[in-house]
């Protein structure tokens, strides 16, 4: 998995999007229902499993998990929402079988406060099974990196996060993430493109 291969993936996905919109003109009113149905329309035009494994994925030899919002919010919808979480759950077991912990990058560029209201369910999903105390994957979290980090993330991980995890959470402003990401991936500064 390369993160210029995601950026064909989310072209394609912005494609069907802008379709969409064309289509269907933005409703000012019920921006989440149309945002929701339009997610669904793109995702029906392709292979939910292998969207999901652009999303999810180990970065390639090493206990990274990498976390593409990005692609997920071009195409996650309530109705599929435990399957991404099944996959995540399997790359951090994979993850924790090669190397005993994980660390997790997610990149957040384009997260709104809308955008934490429309997928409060999976967050909340995702946390219960993944981040809550009596897991395996709250012991075996090493780190969390968020890229493109949002002035009221701090605020929100509070609410959302159990204190011990806290300390493990360093943010990149989005001065920085490209850099970051860049890094993260061993990619030469002209070929990145998030």
């Amino acid at each position: 998995m390369s993160n210029s291969s995601n950026s064909n993936l989310l072209q394609q996905l912005e494609n069907y999007k802008k379709n969409y919109y064309s289509e269907n003109s933005k409703n000012i009113f019920l921006k989440k229902k149309q945002k929701i149905e339009c997610a669904q329309v793109v995702s029906s035009q392709f292979n939910i499993e292998e969207l999901i494994s652009k999303t999810v994925y180990l970065i390639k030899d090493t206990n990274k998990v990498y976390i593409d919002y990005p692609i997920f919010k071009m195409y996650a919808h309530p109705s599929i929402y435990q399957k991404i979480i099944e996959h995540t759950q399997n790359i951090l077991d994979e993850c924790i079988h090669k190397y005993d912990y994980f660390e997790v990058h997610v990149n957040l560029k384009s997260f709104t406060i809308s955008a934490a209201e429309r997928y409060r369910q999976i967050i909340q999903d995702f946390y219960d099974a993944a981040l809550s105390k009596n897991t395996v994957y709250y012991v075996k979290l090493y780190k969390i990196y968020v890229y493109y980090t949002p002035s009221a993330i701090g605020d929100i991980a509070k609410l959302l996060l159990q204190p011990e995890i806290l300390p493990k959470v360093n943010t990149y402003s989005k001065d920085i993430s490209d850099s970051k990401i860049r890094d993260l991936f061993h990619i030469p500064e002209e070929k990145i493109s998030v």
